[in-house]
């Protein structure tokens, strides 16, 4: 008996030890796998470029050309009657510095040169010629000539095929001060509401109409603008900017009620930036706008689509020509 009890007193005491070292085990354990939030960094993050930010609701991508809009057109260049002409069959998947260019086909292309949308001469592409640049990349150079000898205007923004049904254009510009002033609100309104708004260092600041355009197709009336935002800092001044196409509604608080936007931020020298440059209208109920991207040191063009069922999108982008 004796010795019995001493050999329950051993296993009692082995079995103490084995719990003891379990429960030390998982508390070790516990304390390892718990980590502490790393502090938080007092750096800043600076903004960099991002490309324009479609309402993907209503955008798709097409990289082909709209032949309704014509088999080409040219843009003012530098130096009197002298053009860009562009090829649309070369879009954002080419590298113009690879393209060889057929100079010889295009000779003799009319065009309508056109200003606010309206057609202020008749034009024809007399030569072509391709002008190399160091590490830059161009369209090739056209020279044009008046139709039946006319003298052409020294500043339009388009030509196009004279086929193509273009709508007029009106600039906020030209607008009264009354309509001006209404329209900027309107359009503030509309950009404050604007889907993603999730810069930060924009919040709270106010929205400026670059530039703004009217247009009717007989039945609607619609205004494409370019609003931006603007975060003055010494060293990095960053910009937004929003690309609106709006349609007139008077059910709408704002007056008008948004089809389309995009939105870019960066740095201010380097924020692309879009211009209009004329509306087409292939169809009783389709719309074509061309529009030109300005990337600081250089351009590409590109075709917004709105389709008969009133969906928006960019149906094609050009090339780049720049450096």
């Amino acid at each position: 008996m004796y010795d019995g009890e001493k050999q329950n007193r051993r296993m009692q005491s082995v079995i103490a030890g084995t719990s003891k070292l379990a429960v030390l085990s998982l508390l070790l354990c516990f304390l390892g796998c718990r980590q502490e939030s790393p502090p938080r960094s007092n750096d800043t993050v600076s903004v960099q470029p991002t490309p324009p930010t479609p309402d993907t609701s209503v955008f798709t991508t097409a990289p082909t050309w709209d032949q309704r809009a014509g088999p080409v057109f040219a843009v003012p260049a530098p130096g009197g009657p002298t053009a860009y002409l562009i090829f649309p069959s070369y879009s954002s998947e080419f590298s113009l510095d690879t393209v060889k260019f057929d100079l010889k086909g295009p000779t003799g292309q009319k065009l309508q040169l056109l200003r606010d949308g309206k057609q202020i001469a008749a034009a024809e592409v007399a030569s072509l010629t391709l002008d190399h640049a160091d590490d830059c990349t161009t369209w090739p150079s056209a020279k044009l000539t008046g139709v039946a000898g006319a003298v052409l205007p020294e500043t339009w923004t388009i030509g196009v095929d004279p086929k193509v049904t273009t709508l007029s254009i009106d600039s906020l510009a030209g607008s009264s001060s009354k309509d001006s002033v209404r329209l900027t609100v309107a359009l503030a309104k509309l950009a404050s509401a604007v889907p993603g708004d999730t810069a930060v260092a924009f919040r709270g600041r106010p929205f400026v109409v670059r530039q703004a355009a009217q247009f009717s197709t007989g039945t609607e009336s619609l205004v494409i603008a370019e609003i931006v935002r603007t975060v003055s800092q010494e060293a990095m001044p960053l910009q937004e900017h929003l690309l609106l196409i709006a349609r007139a509604d008077s059910s709408d608080r704002a007056g008008y009620r948004r089809e389309y936007f995009e939105r870019v931020i960066g740095v201010e020298d380097a924020t692309e930036t879009t211009e209009l440059l004329a509306v087409v209208r292939p169809a009783l109920n389709d719309l074509l706008v061309l529009v030109q991207r300005d990337l600081g040191e250089g351009v590409r063009y590109g075709l917004l689509e709105r389709s008969s069922n009133g969906t928006w999108r960019v149906r094609w982008q050009s090339a780049y020509a720049g450096c």
